[in-house]
């Protein structure tokens, strides 16, 4: 995983989010799935210890997505792009030191967030694929 320089801004914000959420299930703490982000952080908050600034940073972090998601136009400027990556960074760590030191050492060489994407590509790609009876297919 990466976080250097995305050309498409929005890309770059979706994947800082997308590496704070692996990070999470990497080190074994709930990713509360199916929530805005704001909703998300805010969970995450409250399932680590963090200060003042780091949870402020997560709030910018946050932010600057939901306009990325939201907003028609959306450019990115080189001091907001430091300061998403430097949030993502200083919450990457906040999520690592929440977890039991072993956890995350393991977690640094075996990811859980890449060995179940691979697994789940797996079982994608050794689905059958069984054409079923529909109203397109049926012979009335």
């Amino acid at each position: 995983r990466r976080l250097g320089r995305r050309t498409d801004p929005r890309l770059e914000l979706e994947n800082l989010w997308r590496e704070l959420r692996a990070t999470a299930i990497d080190v074994r703490i709930p990713w509360p799935e199916g929530r805005s982000p704001r909703t998300a952080a805010r969970i995450l908050g409250l399932r680590v210890s963090a200060s003042a600034d780091e949870n402020a940073a997560l709030a910018d972090l946050v932010g600057t997505l939901e306009e990325a998601r939201y907003r028609e136009r959306f450019e990115l400027d080189e001091e907001t792009r430091a300061s998403c990556r430097a949030a993502t960074a200083t919450w990457i760590r906040v999520i690592t030191q929440a977890a039991p030191p072993r956890r995350s050492r393991l977690a640094r060489f075996l990811p859980r967030s890449v060995l179940d994407s691979r697994r789940q590509l797996d079982q994608d790609s050794s689905a059958t694929v069984r054409p079923e009876a529909n109203s397109y297919t049926e012979v009335g």
